[in-house]
This record gives structure tokens, C-alpha cells and sequence, in this order.
């Protein structure tokens, strides 16, 4: 049972269990808030650098894609306190997953954010409602997600795919490279073996038969399949709207807040066996708020120009994906030769919103405790023995498949991935010789003085 104990907690707040504050400092001394070179390594260069992949003429036309697209008229008054939550989900995606959320929550990852009400919320495309804002920066926290954005992301996707009951194969594979969960080994081989771009079953329900058969086979599916099972038990099915099927049509998967609230409603109502992962989502955001620096990246006056660097950037990732790399966490699933991207579907810059990873060790499994109103448990209807398939032990990283035209592309890939890591090393160990540089000329400061005073001293004894 949690204590709540506050005497001997120095970093104690009324109404937080002592373990969830512990969780969040680890969290925050594990995830140091972001430098000016880690912006520009995630952002990319303020001015790119032209050579014979990357032209003028190029970044021209992206200075005039951006131009002609929504974002300038919508992003012009970031430095509005209205857009504190917008500045918080920044913060917080840039501190734990090392991402900005709009490349992050973009086509270039297959998911675009799509709101609900999109006649009301004509702005949505460009810029998050701030309740999106609010929840996302709650889920980034979590430490179901290890600190990395491929479970997130896998996650999301899942969710509107569920959402919508999507019977298409969006090409989206959920597994990690190794293959170590047969329950989701077993779904991706389904869905490799389509003939067709048609599912046979929904993707929940064509997870559920894969969970059965491992189960059948005394095999454990993985914490990250029940989480996803537990996703596919409480989402709500609904026709998708015209934007929605502009989405699907592309490749993309859209998701809005009601999926935020199934991860979350997900997340909270695990019964979760491995005790890292049983934490409540808004009690480890609260914590995780206690004690943070308040001029972290990026201040309110910095917004706006996170904002344009991040939207352009993520221009040109799309155009030419061979000269700007996708960092280690942002991925994209590539359909044919234009790479699964827009061409023609939406507005130009629209929907832009939407390292090996850790393995998640440990285990969970579905319960039917809270979830957020007004959506469906199967498990309600009295089918929760039928739905609820069991617990895994076994540790499972998420990815989505990437569908390369090329194994060089691929190769490309990998190797911007070794560079950036490369890169953070050095930075690492730069700071580390300039640490060791102001202690040794303090030392030797330090020195000079006592040997001025000795001088002095004797030089008074012998005057004397």
C-alpha cells in the first residue's frame, strides 16, 4: 500500500503517494530537459544546408507550401497564454521522448491528428485543441512507454483503428524486429498473409484469435499486447467522417481525443502484475510537474519559432527523406514510391499534427475498472471471461513496420540513427571534459591563493 507519510519525503505534495513522487523524480533526473544542441539535432538546422539532394529550388517550395497552408495565420499568436497547454505537450514530448510533437504526431509516423467537431474546429489541422494538448502531455509521462515515443505511437494508432473498425490494411505491424511476442508474431503473420488490402477480421479481433492461439499453445502474450487488448475492449466504434476517410485513403491513421481518453482509461484500468508499470496517468503527471524548471524549452516566446521549424522540417522529411533523416524515434510506414505520404488528399502542410527501444518487461492484464465515459467494455455485457484472455510475462517493444523501397533506404535509415547517437556521446563527453576543466581551475585557484597569502605572511615575519 502506498505511504503517504510526508515527514520524511523532501520532495512530498499533499495528496501524492510517496512511490508515484519517487517515480517522477527518476523520472525527471533520467530525463534532463532539453539543450539548445539537442533542439537543433531534433529540429534540424535553422538554415539547411544545400548540396545536390537538397536545392534552392526545394526549399523554396516548402518556404511555399508553408506559406500557402494554415499554420502562419494559426500559429501567429503562440505567444497567446491560451497556448500554454500547446507549450506543455512541447516540453514534455521534447524532455521524455526527445520529439516535437508536431513531426511526432504526423503523417510521417502514420497518424494525423483529426478532431471531432472539425466544422467548429477549423484550426485543428494545424494546431492541437488544448484539450489534446492537456491528456497527451499526461500519457507522454507514463512509464508504460519506457521513455520512448514507438509504444506511443503503436498505441494511438491501435486505438483509431478500433475507433473506427477500420477493415483495411493500413500496412501498420505491431512487434518488435525480434519477434518475441507470439501473440503479436501471430497477428502480423495475418496480416502478411493478406492477398488483398481487405482484413479478414477487425485488427481487435484478429488480436484477440492471435492471444487465444498463443494461449492455447502455453505461450504468454506480452504486457504491450494487453495493454492493446485492453485498448480494443473499451473503444467505441464509430463511422469515420469525410476527413477521417481522407486519412485512411492516404495510409494515415487519424485519432482525436476520445482515443487519447481509451489509452488513458487503458493504462488506469490494468491490473497490472509488474508494479513500474501500475501507476495511475494523471497521478504521475501531477508528480512529474513538482519541482521542473519553468524556463525549460520552449518558453512561451519561443513557441512560434519551434512551431515553423518543426512544420517545415517535417516539408522537407517528405520530400526528400533520403537527405533529411527521421531521428531514432520517428518512423514511417512507406506505401509504394511516394512513401505512404499526401498527394492530393489534404491541404498542403495539413494534418501535420497529428534508439533500439527498451523492452518492457513484466506483466498485465485486463481489468474492468474505470474507463472514460461514454465508452463500451465488452465486458459489461457479462462476456469479460470470454474477452479477457490473460496475462503476459514476456517483454515486448512495439514497432511499426517500415516498408522501404530499398534496402538502401533502409541502410539510411540505420545510419542516421548511429550518427545521431554518435553525436549525443560526444556531446555527452564534451560537457564531461568542460566539468572536469572548471573543477581543476577552481583547484588551481584555489592554489594561487593560499600560496599569495603564505607570501604575504612571510614577508610580514621577515619585515618584522
Amino acid at each position: 500500500m502506498a505511504s503517504f507519510n510526508r515527514t520524511n519525503s523532501p520532495w512530498a505534495v499533499r495528496g501524492i503517494p510517496d512511490n508515484v513522487l519517487e517515480l517522477a523524480r527518476t523520472i525527471r533526473e533520467q530525463n534532463p530537459p532539453v539543450d539548445e544542441v539537442t533542439v537543433n539535432r531534433i529540429l534540424g538546422d535553422l538554415q539547411p544546408h544545400f548540396d545536390n539532394k537538397w536545392t534552392q529550388a526545394m526549399e523554396d517550395e516548402v518556404e511555399r507550401k508553408f506559406q500557402t497552408s494554415g499554420h502562419p495565420q494559426y500559429s501567429g499568436a503562440f505567444c497567446s497564454a491560451h497556448f500554454q497547454p500547446l507549450c506543455e505537450l512541447w516540453r514534455v514530448s521534447l524532455r521524455i521522448f526527445r520529439q516535437a510533437p508536431p513531426m511526432m504526431l504526423s503523417r510521417l509516423n502514420s497518424v494525423q491528428f483529426v478532431s471531432q467537431r472539425p466544422n467548429k474546429n477549423s484550426s485543428a489541422q494545424y494546431v492541437f485543441t488544448n484539450a489534446a494538448c492537456q491528456q497527451l502531455s499526461a500519457l507522454v509521462v507514463h512509464p508504460v512507454w519506457q521513455q520512448t515515443s514507438h509504444l506511443f505511437l503503436d498505441a494511438l494508432a491501435f486505438a483509431g483503428i478500433c475507433r473506427l473498425n477500420v477493415l483495411r490494411d493500413l500496412r501498420l505491424r505491431f512487434g518488435d524486429k525480434d519477434k518475441t511476442c507470439p501473440a503479436l508474431r501471430r497477428l502480423n503473420e495475418e496480416l502478411d498473409s493478406l492477398t488483398g488490402d481487405e482484413l479478414r477480421l477487425s485488427l481487435h479481433e484478429a488480436h484477440k484469435e492471435a492471444r487465444e492461439a498463443a494461449l492455447t499453445r502455453g505461450e504468454q502474450p506480452s504486457a504491450f499486447s494487453d495493454l492493446l487488448f485492453r485498448i480494443g475492449q473499451i473503444a467505441a466504434q464509430y463511422q469515420p467522417s469525410n476527413a477521417e476517410e481522407g486519412a485512411l485513403g492516404n495510409m494515415i491513421v487519424p485519432f482525436n481525443l476520445q482515443d487519447i481518453q481509451v489509452l488513458i482509461g487503458a493504462i488506469d484500468g490494468m491490473n497490472w502484475k509488474d508494479p513500474a508499470f501500475a501507476y495511475k496517468v494523471t497521478e504521475v503527471y501531477e508528480a512529474f510537474k513538482q519541482e521542473r524548471d519553468r524556463n525549460e524549452m520552449p518558453r512561451m516566446s519561443q513557441l512560434h519559432n519551434f512551431h515553423v521549424r518543426a512544420v517545415k522540417q517535417t516539408m522537407r522529411i517528405e520530400s526528400c527523406p533520403d537527405r533529411f533523416h527521421l531521428n531514432s524515434s520517428q518512423r514511417s510506414a512507406s506505401e509504394g514510391d511516394d512513401g505512404g505520404l499526401t498527394q492530393g488528399g489534404l491541404p498542403d502542410g495539413a494534418g501535420l499534427f497529428s534508439p533500439t527501444s527498451p523492452v518492457i518487461d513484466g506483466a498485465g492484464e485486463a481489468s474492468s475498472e474505470s474507463q472514460p465515459s461514454g465508452q463500451k467494455d465488452d465486458a459489461i455485457d457479462g462476456n469479460e471471461s470470454d474477452n479477457d484472455d490473460g496475462s503476459a510475462r514476456n517483454g515486448m517493444v512495439s514497432h511499426r513496420a517500415i516498408d522501404l523501397a530499398s534496402g538502401q533506404a533502409l541502410l539510411t535509415l540505420e545510419e542516421g540513427r548511429l550518427l545521431t547517437e554518435e553525436n549525443r556521446l560526444l556531446t555527452q563527453e564534451v560537457r564531461e571534459l568542460k566539468e572536469k576543466l572548471r573543477v581543476r581551475d577552481e583547484r588551481d585557484r584555489s592554489a594561487v591563493s593560499s600560496l599569495r597569502v603564505l607570501a604575504e605572511t612571510m614577508e610580514k615575519e621577515v619585515s618584522e
